[in-house]
């Protein structure tokens, strides 16, 4: 259980400090089109990588989830790479 209460937390983070990025970023006259393709591109598609993961987890469920960690841990290097540049970008607007 506390790892879900840690794992939830870090989900609630991760939506916030993307949501927030994004609308410092995008200009005000086309923040609600970005928005959308942005809540389009979250909500739309986690069920393809349901999709993906559920012939994964006939074979071996641990393994699958293993793997997809590995790959949002992957995702997370990247971001923290170019965090620098974003935050000089936020810092001009």
């Amino acid at each position: 259980m506390l790892m879900m209460l840690v794992t939830g937390f870090g989900m609630m983070q991760g939506m916030v400090v993307s949501n927030t990025i994004l609308q410092t970023l995008v200009d005000e006259n086309v923040r609600g089109r970005v928005m959308s393709y942005y809540t389009m591109a979250f909500v739309g598609m986690a069920p393809f990588g349901s999709l993906l993961a559920a012939p994964c987890t006939c074979h071996r469920a641990q393994r699958t989830v293993m793997v997809s960690g590995v790959a949002c841990i992957l995702g997370r290097c990247w971001f923290w790479t170019r965090l620098k540049g974003i935050r000089r970008k936020c810092a001009c607007v």
